[in-house]
C-alpha cells in the first residue's frame, strides 16, 4: 500500500523530488493522523521487540533436563509436581 503512495508522491512533486520529496509529501498528504499511525507504528514494533527478547533469553528452558524431570516425576506417578 505504501509503494502507490509513493509513487503518487512522486508524480505530484515533480521533478528531482527523490525519494524523500515523496515521502514528505505523503506525510503531509496524510494530515496528523499520519503521525499518529507513525506513532502506533513505533509503539508497537516497540512491543513485538520486547516480546521477542524477553521469550526467547529470559524465559530459555533446556528442554532435556526438563522433559528428564517431567519423566521421572511422572513415572513416580506424582501427577500434581508434573503439571
Amino acid at each position: 500500500m505504501l509503494v502507490p503512495a509513493v509513487a503518487w508522491a512522486a508524480e505530484e512533486g515533480g521533478e528531482g523530488g527523490g525519494i524523500m520529496n515523496a515521502i514528505a509529501e505523503f506525510f503531509d498528504a496524510g494530515g496528523p493522523f499520519i503521525y499518529v499511525n507513525c506513532i502506533t507504528l513505533a509503539w508497537g514494533i516497540a512491543i513485538i521487540i520486547e516480546r521477542i527478547i524477553f521469550i526467547f533469553f529470559r524465559y530459555n528452558v533446556n528442554a532435556d533436563t526438563f522433559m528428564a524431570q517431567i519423566q521421572k516425576l511422572v513415572m513416580a506417578n506424582d501427577i500434581e509436581r508434573a503439571i
